[in-house]
């Protein structure tokens, strides 16, 4: 790599695409809860819930009212307070065709 690269001084750095390879397998879901959520709650459900979901990130309103930071990786869910401030939305990732956008929507809107 060179140097000027890793200092951040390039003029016009090369722009990134998306590989695809993970646009064939994966496919993605955005949650924006319109209201407080349960934030521990709802990441237990993307882990276990069987929606299909493999990995999920991103920040929820919190029955408390405090902004949550959301993480999910295959079962294993973390719901911790958040730093400083961020727009509530959550991302989820699954496997092309076995993410059930439905469910996940279900989790945020019960109706």
């Amino acid at each position: 790599v060179a140097p000027e690269a890793l200092l951040g001084v390039v003029s016009d750095p090369s722009p990134g695409t998306a590989s695809d390879h993970s646009d064939a397998l994966f496919q993605s879901h955005v949650l924006r809860p319109q209201g407080p959520v349960d934030a521990a709650g709802l990441a237990r459900a993307l882990a276990t819930g069987g929606a299909g979901v493999v990995r999920s990130k991103g920040h929820v309103r919190g029955l408390d009212g405090a902004l949550w930071l959301v993480q999910t990786v295959g079962q294993r869910a973390q719901a911790t307070a958040a730093r400083g401030s961020a727009d509530v939305g959550l991302v989820c990732l699954g496997l092309k065709g076995q993410l059930d956008t439905q469910a996940l929507d279900a989790l945020i809107d019960p109706r």
